[in-house]
């Protein structure tokens, strides 16, 4: 899911290993336009917050702030100089809360005196209830909270940055320590691990820009994509040539045991659909001269039952196992998450329902290594009203012999 870029309510861009990896830097792996001038990042190799002086993609320069107060160091304030008997004209810096949380200054004497008074109890009743409503909140609303991590120490937080209740799923949330393989997809700019292939041409396939849902016919050895639109945040769209079977594959180092799940969409639904209309999966498949081979694999698939019109699961390993699922939904797509969990030589296969509850699919034993993990999109020659677009929210990569979720 993607990290949602700073807004003048939050300039900080978190946390990042060395100066070399911080946004825009040349040769950081973090490029974006969202960077501006005045933005911070903390720096844990120099244990120093960062500023960015020049945001230039590629070029950007960033200066060590050693003298700054931040708002998660302790001990700094401590050490500044007292003085003894403070006045009503002595200065304190705040933040003015009607001005977008402006840095200010302002004048001991004219703070206001007696907050107890007005405070919120934890042992009055109705207090809550007699504030001002904001009727319609936002994700950069403010509330306040207790850290139970942190010893139940009072904290705010976003509104937009709150976990989801049960009627969402948890495979929103990108892992804590993300796999180097992981792409979330919420770059403006594709990873350059990503390389295209068709089986249909056997032969190498460039990726490139141009999602558009109402050409049926473009040619050329591609596929499209769009990632990370303003329209669709932290996805990557794809479209395949007509009557083609395209994948968009890395190359990965497979250890014994490998859980991959991605997030899957039809990007529009068409109201009636022709017989294997379209399909998108996750695949693991055996290296043939530097390219994925289909002779040996083991997919995860979304696609239409042979009817057409009707979302259905499929997981295959190489021969003979080849499951299905046609849980659905009435209003559109129930069947949004798909993995493969290689155990040894055994792969099992799930597919996920938007609701979070997952279908298993059985397993199949493959001895030959599959090291080209691809998102592998289908296409008929349907034009209604244009080719089919599919997507894939992100694709994850966990080094266990457990199901997690």
């Amino acid at each position: 899911m993607a990290t949602k870029s700073p807004s003048p309510y939050h300039n900080y861009w978190g946390v990042f290993a060395t100066p070399g990896d911080l946004p825009n830097v040349s040769g950081s792996s973090t490029q974006t336009i969202g960077l501006r001038a005045g933005d911070i990042a903390w720096v844990t190799s120099k244990s120093r917050m960062y500023q960015c002086m020049d945001a230039t993609a590629s070029a950007a320069l960033w200066k060590m702030d050693t003298r700054a107060i931040h708002d998660n160091l302790p001990n700094e304030i401590a050490l500044i100089t007292a003085k003894g008997t403070p006045t009503t004209s002595d200065l304190a810096m705040i933040e003015d809360a009607s001005a977008a949380y402006a840095k200010k200054k302002a004048t001991l004497g004219t703070l206001p005196y007696g907050r107890q008074i007005s405070a919120i109890h934890d042992n009055v009743a109705a207090e809550i209830s007699g504030i001002t409503e904001k009727t319609t909140p936002v994700d950069a609303d403010l509330i306040l909270i207790e850290d139970s991590e942190a010893a139940d120490a009072k904290k705010k937080a976003q509104l937009g940055n709150l976990p989801p209740g049960d009627e969402q799923s948890n495979l929103w949330f990108p892992p804590a320590s993300p796999h180097a393989y992981n792409d979330e997809f919420d770059s403006d700019t594709l990873d350059a691990s990503w390389s295209g292939w068709s089986f249909t041409l056997a032969s190498a396939i460039s990726l490139v820009t141009g999602v558009d849902v109402y050409d049926g016919s473009y040619t050329g050895n591609n596929l499209r994509y769009a990632l990370n639109q303003s329209t669709r945040r932290s996805w990557c769209l794809l479209q395949a040539k007509p009557n083609t079977s395209e994948l968009m594959y890395k190359t990965i180092t497979v250890p014994t045991n490998l859980l991959i799940m991605a997030r899957l969409k039809f990007n529009q639904y068409y109201q009636t659909a022709d017989a294997t209309d379209r399909g998108v999966l996750i695949g693991m498949f055996k290296d043939s001269s530097g390219h994925p081979d289909a002779n040996n694999y083991a997919m995860c698939q979304l696609n239409t039952t042979a009817s057409g019109g009707v979302f259905q699961g499929r997981f295959a390993v190489t021969t003979p196992i080849d499951n299905r699922t046609s849980d659905v939904d009435s209003q559109g797509q129930a069947l949004e998450y798909v993995a493969i969990h290689k155990i040894g030589t055994t792969y099992h296969g799930w597919i996920g329902t938007s609701a979070g509850n997952w279908i298993y699919m059985g397993s199949g034993v493959e001895a030959t290594a599959l090291p080209h993990v691809a998102i592998y999109v289908s296409s008929s020659s349907t034009n209604k009203p244009g080719l089919g677009v599919v997507g894939v929210d992100f694709i994850r990569f966990y080094e266990t012999d457990n199901f997690l979720f």
